[in-house]
């Protein structure tokens, strides 16, 4: 959310020219789109979901496509590797399914099916949510005031 707030406010924002985002969802979608235009020259979205079942609206995901973003479905992240004190790649490990027979959140994975994609950078766009801690109703103790005459 960092990345798009400072992109959308025209902050400067330095990005390597390989960038892999992780996410299945519209926020993912417009990391990897606004990654593109703000000068990585290649941009590769990897999520845990069958194209069918990402979340991101079609729409998105076409525009993504359209615009050079490649998308790798059915991934999920293992290891980060780095190399010289910095990234130099993710290791992926297969996910088979990412929702449990009730339909429950709860990717399974393929732990000796892996691949090392190699990459500059990493934008982890998952499980964007909105903090709305400040909305819980507080408690308050109210003191009777005894009138007095």
């Amino acid at each position: 959310m960092e990345f798009l707030r400072d992109a959308a406010l025209g902050n400067p924002v330095s990005l390597p020219r390989k960038v892999i985002v992780i996410g299945g969802g519209n926020v993912a979608i417009d990391v990897a789109l606004t990654a593109l235009r703000k000068g990585a020259q290649d941009v590769t979205l990897v999520c845990l979901e069958k194209r069918e079942e990402m979340p991101a609206w079609k729409y998105e995901i076409d525009e993504a496509l359209e615009e050079g973003v490649k998308i790798v479905n059915s991934w999920g992240p293992k290891r980060f590797v780095e190399k010289g004190g910095k990234i130099a790649g993710i290791e992926f490990k297969r996910c088979t399914s990412v929702f449990d027979e009730k339909g429950a959140f709860n990717p399974s994975y393929d732990e000796k099916t892996v691949t090392l994609m190699e990459t500059e950078g990493a934008i982890i766009a998952i499980g964007q949510a909105g903090d709305l801690s400040f909305t819980q109703a507080k408690r308050w103790r109210h003191k009777k005031r005894r009138s007095g005459g």
